[in-house]
């Protein structure tokens, strides 16, 4: 009957630890992922930084004021 017991609740902690390690391997997937958008969204933060300074450039050239 003890030792049922304990079989069981055994058990129930490899199957925990199972689950546990499994959520790690998870959270380690989700974090690179995470890092990729982070690095992309850096990416186009200067792609938009420079696009405006260019918009900029191109609104006080001489050509632009004096045509357009």
């Amino acid at each position: 009957m003890k030792d049922d017991k304990l079989n069981s609740i055994l058990e129930l902690l490899q199957k925990q630890e199972k689950d546990i390690d499994k959520l790690k391997r998870d959270n380690k997937k989700l974090l690179e992922k995470i890092e990729i958008i982070n690095k992309n969204s850096e990416k186009m933060a200067n792609h938009i930084d420079f696009i405006n300074r260019s918009y900029d450039k191109l609104a006080n050239s001489y050509i632009f004021k004096n045509i357009f």
